[in-house]
């Protein structure tokens, strides 16, 4: 991930999302049994990125924290972890969550920020530690880049066997995060989710803006800036999930977690600037051709149609 912030000013779409889970935020806190989760709240946010974009979700969980609090006549501390890889831009994290003015931090006594650079593919808490989960347009990264995709750069391109391939690491991908989030919640804990996805047809809303970038890094092969094994080498390490590929570790029952809501909606009309080629320096983009990339791919792009998102709401299974 680029520094300096840069993700904060350029995710503002990525923040509107998240609008969408704040009344499951709400009604997460109120399914949770405070009398059993100890002493203190706690809460994980799973791909934080820079922060700028948890700052709502986590004051709005907060507030109805409290406000459970004050109604039982409880003090009850509340402490926020935020995750995300190693390679993550944690000083501005910090800042972000230190300072800005709209930090939930701002104005409060008793909540408590941390951090963990673990990726979400792996347990990142001791058992039946986590009250509350939280993670938005996160998921759609998968943790490695199972193989290459003939001249293209992206899994919603790939077809046959290549496709599958990507099919099959999401669907371990996601298995995983579930199996390590059963682990680290507590049993009346809730997970609230705001997931990339896909439609019927498996579009996630950016392949104009990937077929440009993945255009011009065939012209680049042919005017002899990129060599091809580098450009054979590059896949954006994504896979937007299907509502049924969404569903289906959490059915048929039992399983660990019980799916309380998975309506899917689209952000429309989005907008996307690239000012570097992000994408492709997130696969390896040789950097003796970074400063050759035409404007084509830093210029303002018009318009992204739509972008399908999943908002999924799960809580542990079992006993409440």
């Amino acid at each position: 991930m680029l520094g300096h912030g840069f993700y904060n000013k350029h995710s503002h779409e990525q923040g509107k999302a998240n609008t969408y889970g704040l009344p499951l935020l709400v009604e997460a806190v109120k399914g949770i049994d405070v009398d059993r989760i100890g002493g203190e709240f706690r809460i994980a946010d799973y791909g934080s990125a820079q922060g700028q974009n948890s700052l709502l979700p986590m004051k709005t969980a907060i507030a109805q924290i409290k406000t459970r609090a004050a109604d039982s006549r409880t003090a009850l501390p509340i402490s926020v972890t935020h995750t995300d890889l190693p390679t993550n831009d944690w000083t501005t994290l910090f800042q972000t969550v230190l300072f800005s003015p709209d930090s939930y931090l701002a104005g409060e006594r008793d909540v408590f920020c941390f951090a963990s650079g673990t990726s979400i593919y792996r347990q990142i808490f001791p058992p039946n530690h986590i009250a509350l989960g939280y993670s938005a347009i996160t998921t759609h990264w998968l943790s490695r880049k199972p193989c290459n995709i003939p001249n293209e750069i992206w899994s919603v391109r790939a077809t046959g066997k290549v496709h599958d391939t990507w099919a099959k690491q999401a669907k371990v991908d996601w298995h995983a995060f579930l199996q390590y989030r059963a682990v680290e919640m507590q049993p009346s804990a809730r997970l609230v989710m705001i997931a990339s996805g896909a439609d019927a047809r498996g579009d996630s809303g950016a392949e104009g803006l990937i077929d440009l970038a993945n255009q011009t890094l065939q012209e680049l092969v042919k005017n002899g800036t990129l060599y091809p094994d580098e450009y054979e080498q590059m896949a954006i390490p994504t896979y937007y999930r299907a509502t049924q590929e969404w569903k289906e570790p959490l059915t048929p029952a039992p399983t660990s977690w019980k799916l309380q809501d998975c309506p899917s909606f689209t952000l429309k009309n989005l907008h996307c600037q690239i000012l570097t080629p992000i994408s492709i320096s997130k696969t390896a983009m040789p950097r003796h051709s970074q400063r050759l990339i035409p404007d084509s791919l830093r210029q303002l792009l018009n318009r992204v149609s739509l972008s399908a998102c999943a908002l999924i709401g799960l809580r542990k299974a079992g006993r409440r």
